[in-house]
């Protein structure tokens, strides 16, 4: 049976009182989102999912209602978005200006709660019945693009149990090549190069990165010896082949963003930076970028895996090798990035590790092994509106924030698994505590950073924290400035 779709709410209000209001009234049958001025609004609403319409308090400092209003109209993202304002009765006439700006109705303050409701469900009602005919058909080619990409998924997995009785190789290859394209969008401007969308399509291209092996005799693909000159002739030829049999693939199914990107990588993975790879010899950034990252992903993870013919090696002894291969095999740049994201490939190895000597050298790291970029975050907060704050104020600085409402539900998360750049946890919570959710998640051997957030710093001393295994106390309610301290500390690696 389908699940009928939450509305997603934004309240924006300096007031945290009044956000907790309408929190009470809302959140039973909305997603409510919060933020505590008109730049944080104009962030989340900008922010995917967007919110389905924005409760606006016209009377805030610095940028007020009406601004916000204005700016979100100017905006071809956000114009749509219903608009209704909130404005304090105070005896005076109401200034309904705003209507005309294109805000859809107001409230007035102190709430009618009955009146709250019914306002929103009829502005929610009128965005549904928006709702296009292109948006429909859309909907039915991304069900038909979803089972291409299934089906691609599957293709490669076949290949990989070849080599191995599960997917796991393809697996954390994916999340490999994911993470290291996310981090170079966070740190890079060059839109025409990569967006959102590229990185998603290099995550379901990846399961065809290697899928010409098909084409090589198993007495040469499971051979525990080493190859001879004309064994390894024939094995260079999986490049080739590989991209001969998307090409076929792309040719039935019409042209297709993820198949022509399967295409370079199967192609070019095996490419190196200074033009000494094969097949084609290709120099720098004539390698398309897609197959540079796989490179990495492939190399880095053939090294700390268990093969017929080699014992996995440490996770630090491969992140030297490819860092001594900077400039040579492979791209500086990606190399750059890919040592900022190690901490998280290597727990991305040991979640989906195959064998007890790949987990055995994963878990020998040093203790401050640590990401050095912070992009995904959890937030667990047991208060409904803090957590909907806190949530707000990361996402304003641009961070990806996923939330949990305790230490059970967020080990739930990261034993999907997630993998997340940092933590941040209330420390006082029913179901599971701060400290518990600290100790569960060093039992699985993850290095992902852990911030404490505490309300009084009588509870828990930075110190404290500290020695109790924590990377870092946050004192609620606290700043950007607070925030960028702790994760400029987390991610300054000597």
């Amino acid at each position: 049976m389908e699940t009928k779709k939450k509305f997603r709410v934004l309240v924006v209000d300096d007031t945290i009182s009044e956000i907790e209001t309408l929190m009470g009234l809302l959140q039973n049958d909305y997603m409510v989102i919060a933020a505590t001025n008109g730049q944080r609004a104009l962030s989340l609403a900008n922010k995917q999912p967007q919110p389905d319409m924005i409760l606006l308090d016209v009377d805030m400092p610095e940028m007020d209602g009406f601004e916000v209003c204005r700016t979100l109209k100017e905006n071809r993202a956000t114009r749509e978005i219903p608009i209704v304002f909130m404005t304090t009765d105070n005896g005076q006439q109401t200034d309904y200006s705003g209507l005309e700006m294109g805000a859809i109705d107001y409230l007035t303050k102190p709430f009618n709660p009955s009146l709250v409701k019914v306002r929103v469900a009829n502005a929610l009602n009128l965005a549904s019945l928006q709702i296009s005919a292109s948006q429909i058909a859309d909907d039915a080619t991304a069900r038909v693009h979803q089972t291409q990409t299934v089906l691609l998924e599957t293709l490669g997995k076949l290949v990989d149990y070849r080599r191995s009785k599960t997917s796991a190789h393809i697996k954390r290859t994916q999340l490999y090549v994911k993470t290291v394209a996310e981090a170079l969008l966070a740190a890079s401007s060059d839109d025409s190069r990569l967006n959102q969308n590229t990185v998603e399509h290099l995550y379901h291209s990846t399961p065809l990165y290697d899928i010409g092996m098909v084409g090589i005799r198993d007495n040469i693909v499971l051979t525990p010896k080493s190859l001879s000159d004309d064994e390894f002739k024939k094995v260079k030829q999986h490049a080739t082949l590989g991209q001969q049999l998307l090409q076929e693939v792309e040719s039935t199914l019409g042209r297709d963003p993820i198949i022509e990107m399967a295409q370079e990588m199967a192609l070019c993975h095996h490419e190196r930076w200074d033009g000494s790879g094969y097949p084609q010899g290709l120099k720098g950034e004539s390698i398309p970028l897609s197959a540079r990252i796989m490179a990495i992903a492939d190399v880095y993870d053939a090294l700390i895996s268990k093969r017929v013919y080699q014992q996995p090696i440490t996770h630090l002894q491969a992140v030297e090798i490819i860092k001594n291969g900077a400039g040579t095999q492979f791209d500086p740049e990606l190399v750059e990035v890919f040592l900022k994201v190690a901490p998280t490939l290597r727990d991305i190895a040991l979640v989906y590790a195959e064998h007890d000597e790949e987990r055995e050298a994963l878990q020998q790291t040093m203790p401050d092994h640590r990401a050095r970029t912070i992009r995904r975050i959890l937030v667990v907060e047991d208060n409904d509106i803090m957590r909907t704050v806190v949530q707000s104020q990361f996402e304003t600085m641009d961070f990806v924030v996923s939330v949990a409402a305790n230490g059970k539900d967020a080990m739930d998360l990261i034993n999907q698994p997630n993998f997340y750049d940092l933590i941040v946890t209330d420390i006082n919570m029913p179901v599971m505590s701060g400290y518990d959710l600290l100790k569960s998640i060093q039992a699985l051997g993850l290095t992902t950073p852990v911030v404490a957030m505490t309300a009084s710093d009588l509870e828990l001393t930075q110190d404290k924290a500290i020695e109790l295994g924590f990377s870092a106390c946050l004192l609620k309610p606290f700043d950007d400035t607070s925030i960028n301290e702790v994760i400029a500390a987390i991610t300054d690696v000597k």
